[in-house]
């Protein structure tokens, strides 16, 4: 059954662009880090481009799973349904399977730590927007103004200094 050679390969390369995700997230991660803006500039072009082509590796598998299971008279099977039919390719199968599984939470995992770095640097970047902005604008409260100094002639000052 030489139909589920193209599926296996297409989940090998899933997990070649997924490694690579997890790469580029993990540079991303050490660039919030290290607040390194142009590293953080270069995993995100990174993280995109490998988006586009998971988008299209998962449309791929979304087509090749369809077809063999109208092939085998199961339309709707899933990809553990076919891997169960799939004779001596079964156990990669199933393990490409897992494998990718095992990838993407890691990718989940390793993005929300990500988000949640730049949600807290970004409330620190404002947090000191706000102090920068209070500084320069002065004092927004009304100021008591009009008392009278103390002069010279209140006691510890010198009314003159000739003797």
């Amino acid at each position: 059954m030489n139909y589920f050679a193209p599926l296996y390969q297409n989940l090998e390369t899933l997990q070649s662009f997924y490694v690579e995700l997890e790469a580029s997230l993990w540079e991303e991660h050490r660039g919030l880090i290290s607040a390194e803006g142009e590293r953080i500039e270069q995993a995100n072009v990174s993280k995109e481009m490998l988006l586009q082509k998971i988008t299209l590796a998962e449309k791929n598998r979304e087509a090749l799973v369809l077809q063999i299971g109208q092939q085998l008279g199961k339309p709707n099977a899933s990809l553990k349904e076919i891997a169960e039919m799939a004779g001596d390719l079964r156990p990669q199968l199933l393990k490409k399977r897992d494998d990718l599984r095992t990838l993407i939470a890691r990718v989940q995992d390793i993005n929300a730590q990500n988000r949640e770095y730049a949600e807290n640097a970004l409330k620190v970047l404002g947090g000191a927007l706000t102090n920068i902005k209070d500084t320069l604008s002065g004092k927004k409260t009304y100021q008591k103004k009009g008392k009278l100094g103390k002069g010279p002639e209140q006691a510890g000052h010198f009314v003159s200094r000739e003797a």
